[in-house]
């Protein structure tokens, strides 16, 4: 029989809306089997299909931490107990004293110490590290909510951060501070109770250790290491600036190691798993005479001839949309995996080993990859790793607790770091510009006749602090932070500098936010993170030089 060329899909099409379009009776099935040899479909051109496919891989948990800069950064034991966000993002510098976390913290100090010693000595504890007043704290930054929250504790509350700054200090030295003073009965109890709470104090504010926030590039940089045959892999995240950690913050740090390679985890398994095929909306049907869904026509994708990328996807989807299959591949969080091997068996018997596609492609300069990290510049033929990072999937983030909106001043060739928010005394978020325009006074108005005032720099408000640009020893440009006025807030700790390349002219919005999450065994972390946006484009403080206005 002949073979038809002229067609390869056959859609039939009527005007006429009473003919039943779904119905397809065929009284003879021998014509439809003579049609499918007609159309090559007995041929077997595709091959086989899958029925099963045997994978061996190897699966190596992260072991080891370092937060830093390469270069400065060394190994430490990677606890598997909390994700990597909760290791990597909370602030690590001495805890900015609040009175929400002192009052807590001394009302903790107090349970720790059980109903007795506290009914004994509470008293002292609360007269000897009172609460004091806000006149000391800047203008702007204790307002009304402040002041209210310390009326209500003075007299009341324990300041868990001056308990702490001369508890910490007594019990290194193997002693219990002078005042208040303690019974010798019941000096062991207090102190294994001080003990105790001070654990408390560091597990809230963070112990000390290498931070992984970069102040001068505004984003965190760290490495995971995890033990692998030969050797170890280091993941190194050259610049992530808060919000999700997925696997595509990571590169491969080719030559360094955090000495994860004696630890002890890597296991490589072998498993048999039933393939799965993959479809799509408007999928062409696999069997020939099938009726398909009408919702999504690819055969009606409008291309014009040179529209290569549209043409390319609809050959795609129509000619290769069944030749994809799936199959599960159990990996535990926080882990590296490497396949070293797939075999697959098909319906006529075979089994073929499929290599993977960066190592079939042995003529290119530059293989492709996709969701595998590079092993290393010039390295072409080392494995390609698949991560699974340990983040928090439902993060819930909190209001900013502090924000600094750094931008370009062009028409005063500056650059400027504008404090919008920051935290107050009591905990809570203060806004700065708001503060400032209660306490700036209305200006006069102005009479029949004003007079003219000469100035030489119109002022600035306290919360828009310069950065002037100075050339580093490096031949760089650095933004550092000058000005009559003192940040208030955390971000804008002093001396701070900003690399220029660091501060496009679009912006950077940095902001300070609680997180919360909980983990795969149900522990609920929270923690204290920071996270850099994009701004909102160049400002301008209205600053003027040579100025001669009324007055």
């Amino acid at each position: 029989m002949g073979s038809i060329t002229s067609w390869s899909r056959l859609e039939p099409q009527s005007t006429d809306r009473a003919l039943g379009s779904l119905a397809a009776r065929i009284a003879d099935p021998l014509w439809l089997m003579a049609r499918q040899w007609q159309f090559g479909e007995w041929q077997g051109e595709d091959t086989g299909s899958p029925v099963d496919i045997r994978v061996r891989h190897e699966v190596s948990p992260f072991t080891r931490y370092a937060g830093g800069a390469r270069g400065t950064r060394t190994g430490a034991a990677l606890a598997a107990s909390q994700p990597l966000d909760a290791i990597v993002e909370p602030e690590r510098q001495p805890p900015t004293p609040d009175l929400r976390f002192a009052a807590m913290a001394g009302l903790r100090f107090l349970e720790t110490l059980g109903a007795t010693l506290a009914a004994r000595y509470g008293p002292g504890y609360r007269e000897r590290y009172a609460f004091g007043d806000l006149t000391a704290a800047p203008g702007e930054a204790a307002d009304g909510r402040s002041k209210t929250l310390a009326a209500l504790l003075g007299g009341r509350g324990l300041d868990g951060f001056a308990l702490q700054a001369e508890l910490s200090a007594a019990v290194a030295a193997g002693r219990l501070p002078r005042l208040p003073p303690i019974d010798a009965g019941d000096e062991n109890a207090v102190t294994a109770a001080a003990k105790a709470w001070l654990r408390w104090w560091d597990r809230r504010t963070g112990a000390a250790g290498a931070d992984a926030w970069i102040p001068d590039r505004l984003m965190y940089q760290f490495a995971v290491a995890a033990p692998v045959t030969g050797g170890e892999v280091v993941l190194h995240a050259p610049a992530h600036r808060g919000g999700r950690l997925d696997w595509t913050a990571f590169d491969v740090s080719a030559g360094e190691s955090l000495g994860a390679a004696a630890d002890a985890g890597r296991v490589e398994t072998t498993f048999d798993a039933l393939p799965t095929g993959l479809g799509f909306p408007g999928m062409p049907a696999p069997r020939w005479w099938q009726i398909e869904n009408r919702r999504i026509d690819f055969g009606a994708l409008d291309a014009a001839p040179d529209d290569l990328g549209r043409l390319l996807l609809a050959e795609f989807a129509l000619v290769y949309g069944n030749d994809f299959f799936g199959l599960p591949l159990p990996l535990p969080v926080g882990s590296v995996c490497r396949i070293l091997q797939i075999e697959v068996s098909t319906t006529f018997g075979e089994r073929v080993n499929i290599p993977s596609v960066a190592a079939a492609d042995v003529n290119a300069v530059q293989r492709w990859r996709m969701f595998q990290l590079s092993s290393g510049v010039g390295d072409r033929d080392s494995p390609g790793w698949l991560v699974l990072p340990a983040f928090g999937m439902d993060v819930h983030e909190g209001d900013p607790l502090e924000a600094v909106l750094f931008s370009r001043d062009e028409m005063s060739n500056l650059a400027w770091a504008v404090e919008q928010r920051i935290t107050g005394p009591a905990g809570s978020a203060v806004d700065r510009a708001e503060i400032h325009d209660r306490a700036t006074p209305e200006p006069a108005p102005l009479g029949p006749n004003p007079q003219r005032a000469y100035r030489l720099a119109t002022p600035v408000p306290p919360h828009w602090l310069p950065l002037v640009p100075r050339t580093s020893g490096a031949g760089g440009t650095r933004l550092e932070l000058r000005g009559l006025h003192a940040p208030l807030g955390r971000l804008l700790g002093a001396p701070f500098a900003l690399a220029s390349e660091e501060l496009p002219r679009a912006g950077r919005l940095a902001e300070r936010r609680d997180r919360r999450t909980r983990w795969i065994h149900g522990a609920t972390h929270v923690w204290t993170a920071r996270k850099i946006r994009s701004g909102r484009g160049e400002s301008s403080a209205g600053l003027r030089f040579d100025h001669l206005e009324s007055a």
